[in-house]
């Protein structure tokens, strides 16, 4: 057993584990010191059909420290677990069930902020064969109305990221637990994920605000270049992939019908979008 002074940290080295895995093209480590914090790394963290392996020890790798992180606890008198990267402390989650429900979104972030692929805040669903995707930034409403449409029979790709292929503009499933404030998470198979929806490019685009009071869908037609400023402003990594993001983006939005307007209750709102994308 190893003690860190300072802290209350009991490191039981025999149940250490990295957790290596590739996700959005790169590869990644996490040590994990707790076996319970493992498994809701595991269930959390990694989404499902990435490939993992485990490796037992402390070793350390050869990626760059931004990749590697430790997940160190629980600590003694609190039973907390603090998160580092590069060495430092970059987030702490008072329980285990915070790691599972919050530092995983933390992590998700990390990942669309190295990605070589394109992470734009959206929300995405399929519906007979159609793409639908709904960009706006995280507290929107977003995992509301992609729930609402998932109930209404649409099947589930990402209720907070687009991952854009930059050589394409094809957009690919991100299928994390959606996440509802405060209700909790929903494993995605629940919401008719699965693992035959392949990428493709979006076939009508949403840019909606949540207005209390308004008509079920207020819309208005707007060009696919305004809708590709829309991808661009709720992108992760904007600064790093500069105008070449707003090239993918007109490849993504090649073929698309685009609106923006304003969105009453999530139920109402999804019966008048799956209407609308039945005469796309």
């Amino acid at each position: 057993m190893l003690y860190l002074p300072g802290c209350g940290l009991n490191l039981h080295l025999l149940d250490s584990a990295w957790i290596e895995f590739e996700a959005a093209g790169l590869p990644w480590r996490i040590h994990v010191t707790c076996p319970a914090a493992r498994a809701q790394v595991l269930q959390s963290w990694l989404l499902p059909g990435w490939p993992y392996r485990l490796e037992a020890g402390l070793q350390t790798g050869s990626l760059p420290p931004a990749r590697e992180l430790e997940l160190l606890g629980p600590i003694d008198g609190t039973g907390a677990y603090h998160l580092f990267q590069a060495g430092e402390l970059v987030a702490v989650a008072s329980n285990r069930e915070q790691v599972a429900n919050g530092l995983d979104s933390w992590f998700h972030h990390l990942l669309a902020e190295h990605s070589e692929q394109i992470f734009v805040h959206a929300g995405v669903v399929q519906w007979k064969g159609l793409r639908l995707v709904f960009p706006a930034r995280s507290f929107s409403g977003k995992s509301t109305l992609i729930k609402a449409l998932c109930k209404a029979g649409a099947n589930y790709f990402s209720d907070e990221f687009a991952v854009i292929d930059p050589l394409n503009g094809m957009v690919a499933p991100f299928p994390r637990r959606l996440s509802l404030r405060p209700s909790g998470r929903i494993e995605p198979q629940a919401l008719g994920w699965s693992e035959q929806l392949e990428p493709g490019l979006a076939d009508l685009v949403f840019c909606l605000t949540y207005q209390a009071g308004a008509q079920a869908l207020e819309l208005e037609p707007i060009s696919r270049g305004v809708a590709c400023l829309g991808f661009f402003e709720n992108t992760v990594a904007a600064k790093r992939f500069g105008a070449s993001a707003l090239a993918v983006f007109q490849k993504s939005v090649a073929h698309s019908r685009c609106f923006r307007g304003v969105r009453a209750e999530a139920t109402q709102a999804a019966e008048s979008i799956l209407e609308l994308a039945q005469s796309h």
